[in-house]
């Protein structure tokens, strides 16, 4: 068994509160965050960081208290979508500043709705 010690008290960020979308025809990604129940300071900064082993891009989605995603939200780093993953990090701005907060990681994007496809996954990537 793997014991996991969190002396900064990080909290994790469920799955279910972090929707992530790529449009395949421009590598495109649209993220909605929902962070009002983790209790998180309305100044903290929140970063989505989109990855693939050693290959990644970090786009600043502003505050907690205001979340506004970057104008430029394009996957211009990778090649290929296949097996990129997301993270979403909370960090704080007052002392100590940086400290991570909160932390949702091996986020899979999902696809974007589609007329007819709503709620549906596909079976393989």
């Amino acid at each position: 068994m793997i014991r996991r010690y969190n002396y900064t008290n990080r909290r994790p960020i469920d799955r279910s509160d972090v929707a992530i979308s790529i449009r395949e025809d421009s590598f495109r990604f649209e993220a909605t965050l929902k962070l009002e129940k983790y209790g998180l300071p309305e100044g903290a900064r929140v970063f989505v960081e989109a990855y693939r082993q050693t290959s990644w891009m970090r786009f600043d989605f502003g505050t907690v208290g205001a979340v506004v995603p970057p104008p430029d939200l394009i996957l211009n780093e990778f090649d290929t979508l296949e097996g990129i993953l997301f993270r979403v990090r909370v960090t704080a701005t007052e002392a100590p500043a940086g400290q991570l907060l909160a932390e949702g990681d091996q986020i899979p994007p999902g696809r974007p709705p589609e007329a007819g496809n709503e709620g549906r996954e596909p079976l393989l990537p």
